[in-house]
């Protein structure tokens, strides 16, 4: 299994969650707490050491999913989704979350808000940067920003193709053109 830096990343990303068993010895997770972790407790622990905990049945995620992530939180955000910040790391931890709860309509909110703020991207998007796109740019969560940033530079590096100018000129020798047509052989 291969994982990119920032799937990577994603794992280390703090979860709400609430304990559903006393767990003795753990209290070192949380300040608030001596030696265990009583039953109940709201505490955020990184995703990768959530996951065997989920699916052990010791922890749950409170509500069913972190805030970002919830059904309400689609709602709200599939209406207007260009005018939400993300985290730097949102749709990574989302499909992780999305694998450890198998919930995978979380997948299609995510294609729909992507898609609807890459439209955003591509409207406000020009060769230069402008106020206008630097307000838009820090909404955008790491991914959205590196499309962007690619978005920007083709623009950039197509805008002189578009108003007929080209980075380079085709030169055609002169000379005799071999334009003879073909001889039929008769067999």
């Amino acid at each position: 299994m291969s994982l990119d830096i920032d799937t990577l990343i994603a794992k280390f990303e703090p979860i709400q969650i609430r304990m559903r068993t006393d767990t003795a010895g753990c209290g070192y997770l949380d300040a608030r707490f001596d030696e265990d972790l009583p039953n109940d407790a709201k505490l955020k622990m990184p995703l990768w050491m959530i996951e065997p905990l989920y699916k052990r049945g010791m922890v749950k995620l409170d509500p069913a999913r972190p805030k970002d992530y919830s059904r309400r939180f689609f709602t709200a955000w599939l209406v207007e989704p260009e005018h939400y910040d993300l985290p730097p790391l949102y749709y990574d931890v989302g499909e992780l979350l999305s694998e450890t709860l198998r919930v995978p309509n979380i997948l299609d909110f995510f294609l729909d808000g992507f898609h609807r703020r890459q439209l955003k991207i591509l409207e406000i998007g020009d060769a230069k940067r402008t106020e206008k796109t630097e307000e838009y740019f820090n909404k955008l969560c790491d991914m959205e920003k590196k499309i962007m940033e690619g978005s920007i530079n083709m623009q950039a590096y197509n805008a002189p193709w578009r108003n007929g100018k080209t980075a380079f000129t085709l030169r055609v020798k002169p000379g005799p053109s071999n334009q003879r047509k073909r001889k039929r052989e008769d067999d």
